[in-house]
């Protein structure tokens, strides 16, 4: 018995190892995951950072000519800090993207754990109960 039992785990805990064998539905998922996953967070951030790059070179292309520091700063700082505000809005979206589905992929292979635990204590409290 404790050996059909432990087999059991073993094969769960190299499950969560190597993960899930894909299936047709999980596979699909995968296929759209970037509609909900991180992958719209990530390119809206990507979008972010690559507008706040195109400010700050419109803004330089702007003041390049211009010798006059007065005619200057008010390219710089509407132009300039917005780009690099934009830059860091974008790179704080990709992060947090990132960490969410991060944060779920380690919430799924603690879950799958949690199981292979609870069927060990099983198999182990139920031998002890057939002695």
């Amino acid at each position: 018995m404790i050996t059909n039992a432990s087999a059991d785990v073993t094969e769960q805990i190299s499950r969560i190892a190597t993960g899930p064998v894909p299936t047709r539905t999980r596979a699909r998922r995968r296929a759209f995951a970037w509609v909900t996953g991180a992958g719209v967070g990530v390119w809206v951030g990507l979008l972010l950072a690559a507008a706040g790059f195109g400010l700050i070179a419109f803004t330089w292309g702007k003041t390049a000519a211009l010798l006059d520091v007065a005619l200057q700063l008010p390219y710089v700082v509407s132009g300039g800090l917005s780009g690099i505000g934009l830059v860091l809005i974008g790179l704080l979206v990709v992060n947090l993207s990132v960490k969410r589905k991060e944060a779920r992929t380690r919430e799924r292979q603690l879950d799958q754990l949690r199981e292979a635990l609870e069927s060990l204590r099983a198999a182990v409290e139920g031998d002890d109960e057939a002695r």
